[in-house]
């Protein structure tokens, strides 16, 4: 296995490879992949086509065989990545 510290990969993990809208907003805290809700207290700005890839993929195309500690923060979606 190939040990890639320090790089940085612009894609986001999801589950499905291809690509989402970002939908930014005014407010960057209410960022995010999801549409905004009725209780939505700003206005979306723009949506961005981000690159989205799943952790199996990931790990494929860059010989990664072993993970030993993954930290996700994916706002309740863990289980999709």
């Amino acid at each position: 296995m190939r040990k890639r510290f320090g790089l940085l990969n612009n894609i986001a993990l999801w589950h499905y490879s291809g690509t989402a809208d970002f939908v930014e907003n005014a407010e960057s805290v209410m960022s995010s992949f999801l549409e905004s809700g009725p209780d939505n207290w700003t206005s979306v700005e723009q949506r961005i086509p981000v690159v989205v890839g799943t952790l199996d993929d990931y790990c494929l195309d860059n010989l990664v065989d072993r993970i030993d500690l993954l930290k996700l923060d994916t706002q309740g979606f863990e289980p999709n990545v």
